[in-house]
């Protein structure tokens, strides 16, 4: 009768570590373990990777899983597929094969890419989307202190705004706060009351029209470079005047398609470490508050399907600091991240509002 139960207990055992397993999760690159990885099944988060990488996860009743981290590539496994290493790929970027210098005009380009730009509709098909499905990931810090972090799934439902994922992985330290005379938002944090340059909070879904502009319209304060291969221009951009005294110099590139002109890729950063002031009021007190911003820097990146443009990720990182205000000399750092990602079927969400970080 001991043995049986002995060899029951076993098998139970045995059953319940065949369900669940423990992994390590690296980066392809440099082979260094990933923290912070998100594990999906479906709709549901079953696991984070911890500091040395590693996650144990419960596979009952899972048949797929997908691997969500900042800055790599989504991966999709199935069950069978799941082994005790799993890598993640950095996110790719174009590469232009047998590259020569085009001859291509930068103001006929210019032209081509902003009338693309402008022509919304064509052929009854928007130029450019963004994907009803997207994974965010959102890092607002104060010196080493996690001011707001949000790492989760959001569907986009047009003009019924965007919902997120039931499952919020959510931290946030501060409140907004809405001053009643003049309707601004401002955060309250530390009992102090404070508005950020609007800009900063903004997660970016679309493509940057600011950008593209202040290179379109000041053609004069750039020098260009064109190269091209069989399918891509590649413009590279990099300012050699500033626009004035508080603006800071940019550099970058866009890829470009050969046929419809439409961008692939938009990178734009300080040029040099260039730093920039803004100069703002505190709608809750009257004075002055000037930030310096160390870094700014914008990617954009998307894939063409039936001749439409679809968001495949965008990034915002940003570093600056306060110099006078309620938080002077404190070091912020903004790190936003919005990625393409599978249909995880959702039903249970929560009204999203993308501009200010509120679930309503």
């Amino acid at each position: 009768m001991k043995l049986g139960i002995s060899i029951v207990l076993i098998l139970v055992a045995s059953l319940l570590k065949a369900q669940t397993k423990t992994i390590t999760i690296f980066s392809e690159k440099d082979n260094k373990p990933l923290t912070n990885v998100l594990i999906y099944h479906k709709a549901n988060l079953i696991g984070e990777s911890k500091v040395d990488g590693t996650v144990t996860l419960e596979l009952k009743n899972v048949d797929s899983l997908t691997f969500v981290k900042n800055g790599y590539e989504h991966l999709i496994l199935s069950k069978n597929q799941l082994r005790n290493n799993v890598n993640l790929h950095k996110s790719d970027v174009i590469s232009l094969n047998e590259v020569t210098v085009s001859p291509m005009s930068v103001k006929k380009l210019l032209i081509k890419i902003n009338e693309f730009l402008s022509n919304k509709m064509q052929n009854g098909k928007a130029n450019y989307k963004i994907p009803t499905h997207l994974h965010v990931y959102n890092q607002f810090m104060a010196n080493n202190d996690t001011l707001h972090f949000l790492n989760n799934r959001l569907v986009n439902k047009g003009k019924d705004g965007f919902k997120i994922n039931a499952q919020t992985k959510l931290v946030k330290k501060f409140t907004h706060y809405k001053n009643k005379e003049i309707l601004i938002e401002m955060y309250q944090w530390n009992n102090y009351k404070t508005n950020f340059w609007d800009m900063f909070t903004y997660t970016p879904v679309y493509l940057i029209s600011n950008q593209f502009s202040n290179v379109y319209f000041n053609q004069k304060l750039f020098d260009f470079k064109i190269v091209e291969d069989e399918v891509y221009y590649k413009l590279e951009f990099k300012q050699k005047r500033k626009f004035s005294v508080d603006e800071p110099r940019i550099e970058g590139y866009m890829i470009v398609d050969k046929f419809d002109y439409g961008v692939y890729e938009f990178v734009s950063r300080l040029l040099n470490n260039d730093v920039s002031a803004v100069k703002i009021i505190n709608f809750s007190n009257n004075r002055p508050i000037t930030f310096k911003i160390l870094n700014d820097t914008y990617k954009f990146k998307y894939t063409k399907e039936n001749d439409t443009y679809i968001l495949k990720s965008s990034t915002r990182n940003t570093n600056f600091i306060q110099e006078k205000g309620e938080f002077k000399n404190i070091n912020f750092v903004c790190n936003i991240q919005v990625e393409r990602t599978i249909n995880f079927k959702d039903l249970s969400l929560k009204k999203f509002n993308i501009f200010n970080w509120d679930i309503e």
